[in-house]
C-alpha cells in the first residue's frame, strides 16, 4: 500500500506570480497584495510543508479543507480528537490490512472445506466493511502488484516440461542460457492465465477480484489499471479469468444456480462445489469430497486438479459422476489435460446398492424394489430378534 502523507495542521495562503526577467516563479502574497490563487498547505512533522492545492478563491481552499478533514477552517494550530484520528487513519489502515488478508484467506477456506463460511464472512463484516470503505482495491493488493510485475517485465520463462500444453513457467529476473527461452509477450493467452494462476498468490483477493485482475492484465492495461473494477460493484467476468466465479456464486445463492441438462433439474450438489473451491484455492478437498469422488491419493487429486482447473469437463458434468467411479474414470481419462492417464477411480459409493433411477428396465437383483412392487408384494411379520434377558436394565 502506498504510504499517505500525515499532516500536522494546515495553513491556507494567498500567493501571486512574479517574474524578474528570470523566470516565472511564486511567492506567498504580502499584505495588501491582492493573491493571483490561494493554495491549501499541510505541514508535515519533521518534514517541512507540502501543497495540496491551488484554488482561484480562499473560498474554495478552505470548502477542500473541510472535505478533508469534516471540520470548518480554523487558523488554530491544535489539532482537535477528529484531527488526530484523521491523522492516525494511515497507520491504522497499514496495521488493518494483515488482518484483512487473513479474513478473507478464513472464509475462503471455510467454503472450501465445507464449513461455515457464511457464518465467518458475518463475523469479519466489520473487519471487511471497513477496509473497502477506506480503499478502492482489496487487501494485499501491493503484494500482488509486485508478484503481477515481476512476471511481466520478467527476461523469460523456462517451460520445464515441453510435452504439456500449459507447462509451469518459472520466472526469471536476468538472463540465463536456456532450450525454452520466451518472454512475457512472447506467451500465447493460455500461457499467460496458467503463469498468472501459478505464480501469483492472490491473497486477500476473492475469486471475482482476481478474474478482474487477471482480466485487465491479459488485455495488456497499464499498471495503474489493474486494479480497475475491484473496488464497488465488479465487471462481469468470464469462466475464461475465473473458473470458479460461477460455481462460488452459485454457493452464495443456489436458488439462482443454472439447472444442468440431463440431471432432472438438480443443482449442483454441495460436495461437487467443495471440490471446485478446493481446486481453486489450491487447498486439499475435505473428507467428504475424497470419500464421494474417490480421491485416495495426490495422483487421483491431480488427475481431477488440472482438468478441472484448463475446463476439460464441466462441475455438471462433474456432480453427474458423483459417487460413481466407473463414470469418473472415463471422464477424467478422456480429460486432455490429466497427467495421470489409466488412473482409476473407486469412490465410497461404488459397493452400495444402486439407486433406483440408475436401474435398468426390467430389474437386476441389485436394484431397489419399486414402489409398485412394495404396494403389491405381501406383508409378512417382522422376524424376531433374539435378546439377552434383562433385569432392571442389567443383563442376566
Amino acid at each position: 500500500m502506498e504510504a499517505k502523507p500525515v499532516y500536522d495542521n494546515y495553513e491556507i495562503s494567498g500567493c501571486v506570480k512574479r517574474n524578474d526577467g528570470g523566470g516565472e516563479y511564486v511567492e506567498i502574497a504580502m499584505d495588501g497584495e491582492t493573491p493571483d490563487f490561494w493554495t491549501l498547505y499541510g505541514h508535515i512533522d519533521g518534514g517541512g510543508i507540502e501543497a495540496i492545492g491551488d484554488f482561484k478563491s480562499r473560498e474554495q481552499a478552505e470548502a477542500v479543507y473541510s472535505r478533508i478533514t469534516g471540520l470548518p477552517f480554523s487558523e488554530s494550530y491544535e489539532a482537535d480528537g477528529r484531527l488526530r484520528l484523521m491523522h492516525a487513519a494511515p497507520a491504522l489502515l497499514e496495521a488493518l490490512e494483515p488482518y484483512a488478508v487473513m479474513a478473507k484467506n478464513r472464509v475462503h477456506w471455510a467454503y472450501a472445506n465445507g464449513d461455515d463460511g457464511e457464518l465467518l464472512e458475518q463475523v469479519f463484516s466489520k473487519l471487511l466493511g471497513a477496509y473497502a470503505q477506506a480503499t478502492s482495491t482489496p487487501p494485499g493488493a501491493a503484494a500482488v502488484a509486485r508478484q503481477i510485475e515481476r512476471l511481466v517485465q520478467a527476461d523469460f520463462f523456462g517451460e520445464w516440461d515441453s510435452e504439456r500444453e500449459n507447462p509451469e513457467f518459472v520466472a526469471v529476473e536476468h538472463d540465463i542460457p536456456g532450450r525454452w527461452v520466451t518472454p512475457w509477450s512472447g506467451l500465447d493467452r493460455s500461457q499467460q492465465l496458467r503463469a498468472l494462476e501459478t505464480h501469483v498468490d492472490w491473497d486477500g483477493f476473492d475469486w471475482v477480484e482476481s478474474g478482474v485482475v487477471t482480466r485487465n492484465v491479459i488485455e495488456g492495461k497499464p499498471k495503474e489499471r489493474w486494479f480497475e473494477g475491484t473496488g464497488g460493484v465488479q465487471d462481469a467476468i468470464t469462466e475464461e479469468f475465473s473458473p470458479a466465479f460461477r460455481i462460488s456464486t452459485m454457493s452464495d445463492k443456489p436458488e439462482a444456480a443454472e439447472m444442468a441438462e440431463g440431471q432432472d433439474g438438480r443443482l449442483i450438489r454441495d460436495t461437487t462445489r467443495s471440490l471446485v473451491k478446493a481446486v481453486m484455492l489450491d487447498v486439499w478437498p475435505s473428507i467428504a469430497t475424497v470419500v464421494d469422488f474417490g480421491i485416495n491419493t495426490q495422483e487421483h487429486y491431480e488427475a481431477l486438479y488440472y482438468p478441472l482447473r484448463h475446463g476439460d469437463f464441466t462441475p455438471e458434468q462433474l456432480d453427474a459422476a458423483l459417487g460413481k467411479g466407473l463414470i469418473l474414470t472415463e471422464l477424467v481419462n478422456a480429460a486432455t489435460h490429466n497427467p495421470h492417464k489409466g488412473i482409476v477411480f473407486r469412490t465410497g459409493w461404488d459397493g452400495l446398492v444402486l439407486e433406483p433411477e440408475d436401474c435398468h428396465a426390467g430389474g437386476k437383483p441389485a436394484c431397489k424394489p419399486s414402489l409398485s412392487d412394495i404396494a403389491d408384494s405381501r406383508a409378512e411379520p417382522a422376524r424376531p430378534v433374539p435378546c439377552k434377558e434383562k433385569d432392571d436394565g442389567f443383563e442376566l
